[in-house]
């Protein structure tokens, strides 16, 4: 850590082992591959790429009050935030290592799906600001290794897998895991890649378990925030146009992972997924370069109106987004208009059904009027009045079938001086 203007920064370099691996690759923009000392850029408080191994506002929370019951009342500073997370469930690739050991608290094992009752209930007290001392040692275990303001937990399945556990709340708007699931559905039926998921019913409330897609057994796999791969500072404007372009370069697949992203994008529209800022956004590392992981955190909102919704390109309203300036800014996907234009049509006619899906996990057709403008919104009536320009001769007009692995990620590309992968 270094001082600079009254506090301190986070330093890193590269050790110069893994300078000299082969498969050695830039953890993020902001890292690039070589000799020096990188600090972050501007006013982000950790550098990219590390900042996504540590927790957001719900974990740094658990871990500011788990720091004060054990007597240290000094302010955290973000190497005791990444330190602070179970090595076992960080986030992504990056562990630390003081030269013995991996760093992290060993304060209890990692909680099943039996211990999700246990993991509700201590995750209201402590929302309530009530005294948990001893299920606070569980949330800490459970819950700081992920991003976003809401509980969660890492729990491992009955075969030993990693999953995250989106917990309720209180003050949510209905059944809010049971529309997250149909949100996911829905974006599975319009051809988005999104993780493997279930629906526990806990009592009254709905748990949501997304199996973890940085992990494959025992092997870890580099994971990469869209808000770290723009470097994006602090109240930054950004729009999903900046996304595609800056994404294209770095990306395995670029053709492929364009397509998917400008999917993903008119999925949110439909189903008025406003809470898809850059860090509801990731890519996982492969051989050649990274590319998308599986959609995450898409919550449909009945109410319209939100500024803090991504815009679709630097002309559009982020409280009133058009789906039409999604097919405007195709360009930005390397997609031609009538390709663009079909996939709003597709993703249109594949979410159309959200009564029948979120009825299928459990909400009852009372509830479904008040969620129902999040669905039967302006964009969709901008969708079906869109006309399918004649397609150029030999374009290709189904969902893309790049082969995947059971992780969600793409096949991996052989590699000449190894030979064909096993």
């Amino acid at each position: 850590m270094a001082g600079r203007a009254g506090r301190e920064i986070p330093t890193f370099r590269y050790s110069q082992s893994y300078l000299a691996d082969r498969e050695a690759y830039a953890l993020s923009p902001e890292l690039r591959l070589g000799a020096g000392t990188f600090t972050p850029i501007g006013q982000r408080a950790m550098i990219g790429g590390i900042a996504d191994a540590q927790p957001d506002s719900w974990g740094r929370r658990l871990i500011g009050t788990d720091r004060r019951r054990r007597g240290d009342e000094g302010r955290a500073n973000e190497l005791d935030v990444l330190v602070a997370v179970p090595d076992l469930t960080r986030q992504g690739a990056i562990r630390v290592h003081d030269g013995s050991k991996y760093q992290a608290r060993a304060i209890g094992e990692t909680p099943t799906l039996m211990d999700l009752p246990d993991l509700i209930e201590a995750a209201r007290a402590f929302e309530d600001g009530n005294e948990v001392p001893d299920e606070l040692r569980r949330l800490v275990v459970a819950g700081s290794s992920m991003g976003g303001a809401r509980p969660k937990a890492t729990v491992r399945m009955p075969d030993g897998r990693l999953a995250i556990a989106k917990l309720p709340r209180d003050d949510d708007f209905g059944d809010a895991m049971a529309w997250e699931a149909t949100a996911l559905r829905l974006a599975k039926q319009a051809g988005a890649n999104v993780p493997d998921f279930d629906l526990q019913r806990i009592g009254d409330k709905s748990v949501l378990v997304i199996d973890r897609f940085d992990r494959h057994g025992d092997q870890r796999f580099g994971y990469l925030s869209a808000d770290s791969l723009l470097v994006k500072q602090p109240g930054q404007d950004t729009d999903y146009t900046l996304l595609a372009e800056t994404l294209a370069p770095v990306s395995a697949s670029a053709r492929i992972d364009l397509e998917e992203l400008y999917r993903r994008v008119a999925v949110s529209l439909l189903v008025n997924n406003v809470d898809d800022h850059m860090k509801n956004h990731g890519l996982i590392r492969v051989r050649d370069g990274w590319t998308l992981s599986p959609l995450f955190d898409v919550n449909p909102l009945y109410r319209h109106g939100t500024a803090s919704s991504t815009p679709v390109s630097p002309v559009d309203d982020p409280g009133d987004r058009d789906i039409r300036n999604l097919i405007s800014s195709a360009g930005a996907y390397q997609l031609p208009s009538a390709r663009a234009a079909e996939i709003v049509r597709e993703v249109e006619l594949a979410t159309a059904n959200w009564d029948d899906v979120a009825t299928g996990f459990g909400i009852t057709r009372e509830a479904l009027r008040p969620m129902s403008s999040a669905f039967e919104n302006d964009n969709r009536k901008r969708a079906t009045a869109i006309s399918v320009p004649d397609r150029p001769a030999g374009w290709s007009v189904a969902p893309s079938t790049h082969p995947r692995n059971q992780q969600g990620r793409f096949a991996r590309k052989p590699d000449p001086a190894s030979g064909p992968n096993e």
